[in-house]
């Protein structure tokens, strides 16, 4: 914008008094854009302690922070926990996503039985609270689903026979 101003014919000091900067400035970027400068690296407190951090991770497997911070600390370290933390990220392992373990079992050997809550549902005018009983046989999946306003004990034993019934028997191994 600068040079494109300058090209037009508008001085540096209105160019300075339009970008609202210093003349100096409009001379700096009319010159070329200036370099950026490196900074210097800076030292961490952490950077005494990072040979002893590597062997302990590459060596003994230890990826735990508050273990290691633990062992620095007693060492003379005053730091923080973040900077160590990142510092030791990138030798972590990624975890590996593992798929979850089916329990298989033969035909007729067994059912899972589970309550559902439903909520509270308006019934004969009033306000009453629903439940389902869900019994799924382990080796087809195939689901029974009973809704019920309660899970006492007789009621967990109709839902069971109404289950039995439905599947025309009873698992070998039981519920």
């Amino acid at each position: 914008m600068i040079k494109d101003l300058y090209k037009d014919g508008v001085t540096v000091t209105a160019i300075s008094e339009i970008l609202k900067c210093s003349r100096t400035t409009v001379y700096k970027y009319l010159e070329g854009f200036p370099e950026p400068k490196e900074r210097a690296k800076r030292s961490s407190k952490l950077d005494p302690y990072k040979p002893y951090v590597l062997k302990r991770v590459l060596e003994d497997g230890v990826t735990n922070c508050m273990v290691l911070i633990d062992e620095i600390r007693e060492m003379g370290y005053t730091g923080g926990s973040t900077i160590l933390r990142d510092y030791v990220q990138p030798y972590r392992e990624s975890p590996r996503k593992q798929a979850p373990i089916r329990f298989e079992t033969p035909p007729g050997e067994q059912a899972q039985v589970d309550w559902i809550h439903l909520g509270r549902h308006q019934i004969d005018g009033k306000k009453r609270q629903l439940y389902g009983f869900l019994m799924t046989l382990s080796y087809s999946r195939m689901r029974y689903l009973e809704i019920t306003t309660s899970m006492d004990l007789k009621t967990l034993l109709r839902a069971h026979m109404n289950a039995f019934r439905y599947f025309n028997g009873i698992p070998v191994n039981g519920v």
